[in-house]
């Protein structure tokens, strides 16, 4: 993704990394809003993420419509799109056990001490 948004694209590097580092503290600052006054509205939140990740593999889905065989190609996007149906899927399920994991050993930690 980051050759093809520097060579393709034209983006400056800087320019990308600026955008990931200000991405990375807009997270922050929502986790810290989420977790103080927005837990009623996970769901909407939640629903909002998955578009904009959605937005963020668009030029991804562009360039392999454009690069693969008009026979292949519905095949091919299929494919991909469910296979990242299947990460979140995956990671999800894999965050939940480990919010569990960590929530256990913060209890025992409280007992003991």
């Amino acid at each position: 993704m980051f050759f093809y948004q520097t060579e393709h694209l034209q983006i400056n590097s800087s320019v990308l990394g600026i955008s990931k580092v200000f991405g990375q503290a807009n997270m922050l600052l929502w986790g810290i809003i989420y977790n103080h006054y927005l837990k009623f509205y996970v769901v909407i939140f939640s629903g909002f993420l998955e578009v904009l990740f959605f937005f963020k593999i668009l030029p991804f889905s562009v360039l392999i419509a454009q690069i693969c065989p008009q026979w292949c190609e519905g095949s091919i996007m299929t494919f991909l799109m469910s296979a990242i149906a299947f990460t979140f899927i995956v990671w999800g399920y894999f965050g939940v056990a480990l919010a569990s994991y960590r929530n256990r050993f913060l209890v025992v930690d409280r007992i003991v001490k």
